[in-house]
């Protein structure tokens, strides 16, 4: 929370920006569902100008969500980095104003692992947290609207979208809570032996521990590697599986509208 205030509120103009284009993003694209509906009830009944004019929606559409989509990325990963930087700015300066009763307690690899990488996640992990809130909010309000606006019976697909989100969203946080904390540890002891080899360079050589220092050093990359696999695994099965509930969500939806036509 005081890394929320100290730093990301100071740049609430482009979080409210990052945040607007989120909001309309997902406003847009949740129109897909009902005009790709128009377009075969369009076809089904044959009416040619209806459905030349839903199909040039449905094209600007798709067209404008995927630019939103990528200025969304483009201000998301600036953000990103002015705010990893800041904090970095900030820590940095505390270390080298650190009192050296407390600097000495720590491992230079540590201190630098600590500049270079937990900034980096933090900042992640709290912009994910106010990205995933505003998009779990949209998806509610276009809930209701379905409730509201067209039909009770959609109003059943908010019984599977909304806890179905919920649940996917809040475990796989949990996991990679777990881990963003093991690339951390594992981050502070690679940085560590990084500088004791180096500092230890004379007494490598005159013991002629070459390979075995390089045999660790490699073991220390195949356990990133690792880590990073299951991040990307991570990553993976949440868009997938996000992707899956909004098709669900959209299939049922069109064919609940469908069947009220007929």
């Amino acid at each position: 929370m005081l890394f929320f205030k100290e730093r990301i509120l100071k740049k609430k103009g482009k979080l409210a920006l990052l945040i607007f284009i989120i909001f309309v993003g997902t406003f847009v694209t949740s129109l897909n569902p009902y005009l790709y509906g128009q377009i075969i009830d369009n076809i089904t009944s044959s009416d040619l100008d209806s459905l030349t004019t839903y199909l040039i929606l449905f094209f600007l559409v798709t067209l404008l969500a995927n630019l939103l989509s990528a200025f969304e990325v483009y201000l998301g990963q600036m953000l990103n980095f002015d705010l990893t930087r800041s904090s970095q700015s900030t820590l940095y300066n505390n270390i080298i104003r650190m009192r050296m009763k407390n600097y000495q307690s720590y491992d230079v690899g540590e201190l630098i692992s600590r500049i270079n990488g937990d900034s980096s996640e933090v900042v992640s992990f709290e912009i994910n947290i106010v990205t995933d809130s505003v998009q779990i909010l949209v998806d509610l309000l276009v809930a209701l609207y379905y409730v509201i606006k067209i039909s009770t019976r959609l109003s059943t697909v908010a019984l599977f979208y909304l806890p179905a989100s919920f649940i996917l969203v809040n475990t796989l946080k949990k996991y990679f809570k777990i881990l963003t904390e093991k690339q951390k540890q594992l981050g502070d002891q690679f940085y560590s032996f990084q500088n004791e080899t180096f500092h230890n360079n004379v007494g490598i050589k005159s013991f002629c521990l070459e390979d075995y220092v390089n045999k660790r050093f490699e073991h220390y990359i195949n356990k990133e590697r690792t880590l990073l696999r299951k991040r990307i695994a991570l990553a993976n099965i949440k868009q997938i599986a996000g992707s899956l509930i909004t098709v669900i969500s959209s299939l049922y939806i069109i064919y609940v509208s469908a069947r009220s036509r007929l």
